[in-house]
């Protein structure tokens, strides 16, 4: 029987830890994403006008659309990468990392040659007055150079998956302070066109901070110059699922409401909707950050087959997703009156029309991070029709037919209702269709894990303390006699814990805080794995030199034990044991 613990139990265990430490670094690089285009709309808003916010909105369906180019590459990548992690195999990790690279700066430049012969014809699609489209025009023209940048989500996403949390989160900061301050100066000086150029000039800046991650001592992670046909289409169905969901449908969101809104509204109604569209691009921040913390730690425990470990970091992400998101519903609600005076609105009845499109909307973006999240589990787990229903369901199967029937009877403040109803009841519906075939198929609601599996895996936290190593053999003891595993065995399973937990015991400081977690998986063979978060500690490696007699010794009885290895996950000491 599959053990049920409370939901808060987790935040105690290594996967939840993990997860918070992640979580920074990812979040800040997601925000400063969002950011870029919030600076971008509130400085051109307040120096340039409404005329300069509409030509921006403008620019963002192109802006998904390099997104959705970019994400063609970066989830398979990281996900191929992380399960031959998880596979122990880190060469080919390796390549498929220096591949991701070379895969991402060849499409840059192909997507940049495209845009420069297109550029022209770009945005004659939509009606628009003539300063309204001079200023996209000039906006566009440092844009072009975006694509050619495309493989910096590659190289951080790498880099964070192998535990460079600190070059991350520095190059987040770098990223976030040079936009700001740049924007700030360029639009002063330049108008419009400064603002495109400061983007480009902070994203090279976080790129270099992310190369000092290649100098890091036992840095796992090294550029192989590789490129295979069969590898790079591996990569690319990985990633096309990714980006058709997530980038794609958003693009093709953004472009119908931009075409629908001028079409039966006014200039007016857009610069509502870029309102909306910012708030929405925030809750997509708050997607990304949880979906770069959760695929690295959910992917190497698939390569593991390790479901309890899986387990674990959603039931970690449930509650920072909802607790993350409820915060800021409650900010924007209470702020709803000032928003719009951020963006430059300076019409009162304008300001009061979209405030009151805020408060409509925004409650319905705690369903919408919820089914971005569920989806972006879902795709990465093999269930993509599941992540595909609930992504349509929430975008577009009750949003569209609902606009066209506010839209013929002009009734704006309907628009924005549909919107959040349909965000909210298509969530509700695919969350449904999700429980069905989780009790049709005896699978865990809704992560859809094996039970039959899991009632084979046994996983066990502590915090690394010298007198929970005991706490800790106890566990794996009891686990072991009740499933009627021969004594003598026992004896050498606790042995190679003990050794492995106070090898790392040793060597870390005594007043950092750590977790030490071991997984017992039961099949032809039983399987440990014994992971920690402390200082890295190769407990196998008997050529390394011991701080004491203690862990000589150590060393020594652990990698005497046939098939006892050695590998770093997400940054985390772990040591596979074979019995």
């Amino acid at each position: 029987m599959v053990k049920v613990r409370h939901i808060f139990f987790y935040k105690k265990t290594l996967a939840g830890d993990d997860f918070m430490h992640l979580l920074l670094p990812s979040l800040l690089y997601a925000v400063v994403q969002f950011i870029w285009g919030l600076a971008d709309n509130i400085i051109a808003g307040n120096m340039l006008g409404t005329s300069a916010l509409t030509s921006i909105t403008l620019c963002k369906p192109y802006l998904s659309f390099i997104a959705f180019i970019n994400m063609l590459i970066v989830p398979g990548t990281a996900v191929l990468s992380s399960l031959s992690v998880g596979k122990e195999e880190r060469h080919k990790a390796n390549q498929f990392f220096g591949q991701g690279i070379i895969m991402a700066a060849v499409l840059g430049v192909v997507f940049f040659t495209g845009s420069l012969i297109f550029k022209q014809s770009l945005f004659k699609v939509f009606n628009v007055p003539a300063d309204i489209l001079n200023n996209t025009e000039q906006y566009f023209n440092y844009l072009l150079i975006y694509p050619l940048f495309m493989f910096y989500p590659v190289l951080f996403t790498a880099v964070i998956n192998d535990g460079g949390k600190k070059w991350c989160t520095i190059s987040g900061i770098v990223m976030f302070v040079s936009k700001i301050a740049l924007s700030l100066v360029l639009c002063y000086y330049i108008g419009i066109k400064g603002l495109s150029m400061s983007t480009m000039l902070s994203i090279a800046l976080a790129c270099v901070v992310l190369l000092f991650q290649f100098a890091e001592k036992n840095n796992p992670l090294k550029f192989i110059f590789h490129f295979s046909w069969k590898d790079a289409a591996k990569v690319l169905k990985e990633g096309f699922q990714d980006a058709l969901l997530f980038y794609l449908f958003i693009a093709i969101f953004l472009f119908f409401f931009n075409w629908f809104l001028l079409k039966y509204f006014d200039a007016g109604a857009v610069v509502i909707f870029t309102i909306i569209v910012n708030i929405q691009a925030l809750m997509i921040a708050v997607y990304d950050g949880l979906i770069q913390t959760i695929q690295p730690i959910i992917t190497i425990y698939r390569g593991e087959d390790n479901l309890l470990g899986i387990n674990k970091t959603m039931q970690v992400s449930v509650v920072v997703s909802t607790l993350i998101t409820l915060s800021l519903i409650i900010a924007i609600v209470l702020f709803s009156n000032y928003i719009p005076l951020a963006f430059g609105v300076s019409d009162l009845a304008l300001c009061s029309e979209a405030a009151r499109a805020v408060r409509i909307y925004v409650p319905c973006t705690l369903f919408f991070v919820w089914g971005m999240t569920l989806s972006g589990y879902l795709d990465k787990t093999e269930h993509f029709i599941f992540a595909l229903i609930i992504m349509v369901a929430m975008l577009f199967l009750f949003n569209i037919p609902l606009s066209f029937f506010f839209g013929a009877h002009k009734m704006l403040n309907g628009i924005w209702t549909a919107m959040s109803v349909s965000i909210s009841v298509g969530m509700l519906l695919g969350l449904y269709i999700l429980y069905l075939y989780a009790n049709k198929r005896r699978e865990v609601f809704p992560w859809l894990l094996d039970k039959n599996k899991l009632c084979n895996q046994a996983s066990f936290d502590v915090t690394g303390t010298k007198e929970n190593v005991k706490v800790l053999m106890d566990k794996v003891e009891d686990e072991l006699i009740r499933r009627g595993v021969e004594q003598k065995k026992i004896l050498k399973v606790l042995l190679m814990l003990e050794e492995t937990y106070m090898l790392n015991f040793d060597k870390t400081k005594k007043d950092k805080k750590y977790y030490v977690e071991c997984t017992l998986l039961f099949k032809e063979k039983l399987l440990m794995y014994v992971r920690s978060n402390g200082v890295y500690s190769d407990a196998t490696d008997t050529n390394a030199m011991p701080d004491s007699l203690r862990q000589y010794l150590s060393s020594m009885i652990v990698s005497s034990n046939k098939g006892s290895r050695f590998s770093l996950s997400v940054g985390d000491n772990r040591t596979i044991y074979e019995f």
